[in-house]
């Protein structure tokens, strides 16, 4: 595929065997790369994936482990991008609203931010759920499951969650941003201008959630609750979300 942008911006995601939501992140003129981790066995699945990325890893870790293990192994990707999306595999979003969600951060300055989510999926935070006036919400906190970092913010990111990324398995995860990456003149955003649908695990047909197989739920929140204390974030360690004046 001839590359017609100069690419500024990385897509990462862990991928299992179940969502194609990869396939909508795919376009010709894509101003961003695309590294896919794959934490499955099947050799199949493995070759499609790896033709359809820029970077491909294989190995079984949740999203976060992957990313970090990831730019430990080419560090040098961390001074090629100016941003970091990062996704969860069953997120569908076509690249021109990746590449708006791009735009959107860069002008607003914001060292992490999210799309909203919408009220046909999984909703874990108010905050995050989809306003029908549009616009932006500010907070301190914004949930895992498609963060966009600034690269700054990304790294920061990294040197606190690095120690423990074998160990944490999602759960605790967008604590740890929250700590690493905000503060007082740097709130995050909820871009409810973008829309994605975080589906359930009932609506994608499973039992239980892919995740699982790496830890159960009730293991990720014990490993979560044994290190909590060392992530304090502002102002005091209680999420906040406002519209801006």
């Amino acid at each position: 595929m001839k590359q017609l942008i100069k690419r500024t911006a990385l897509l990462f995601s862990s991928v299992g065997d179940v969502s194609q939501s990869f396939t909508s992140w795919n376009g010709q003129e894509r101003a961003y790369d695309i590294a896919l981790a794959y934490y499955g066995n099947s050799s199949a699945r493995a070759a499609e994936l790896k033709n359809s990325c820029d970077f491909f890893l294989q190995r079984k870790a949740v999203k976060f482990s992957n990313l970090a293990y990831w730019c430990a192994l080419h560090p040098e990707m961390l001074d090629k991008y100016d941003y970091i999306f990062v996704p969860d595999d069953d997120i569908t979003m076509t690249p021109e609203e990746i590449q708006r969600l791009l735009a959107m951060a860069k002008e607003g300055g914001y060292p992490v931010c999210s799309p909203a989510h919408s009220s046909d999926g999984r909703i874990s935070w108010s905050h995050m759920r989809a306003e029908p006036e549009g616009g932006i919400v500010f907070t301190n906190f914004v949930e895992m499951t498609c963060p966009l970092f600034e690269i700054t913010a990304l790294k920061r990111f990294l040197a606190a969650f690095q120690k423990y990324a074998d160990f944490v398995s999602g759960t605790g995860t967008d604590f740890i941003i929250s700590s690493a990456c905000g503060g007082p003149d740097r709130p995050f955003a909820v871009l409810h201008d973008i829309v994605v649908t975080n589906p359930t695990t009932v609506s994608k047909g499973l039992r239980r959630r892919e995740m699982d197989e790496v830890h159960s739920d009730s293991k990720r929140w014990s490993i979560w609750g044994s290190i909590s204390r060392e992530f304090p974030f502002y102002p005091d360690n209680k999420v906040k979300f406002w519209r801006p004046e």
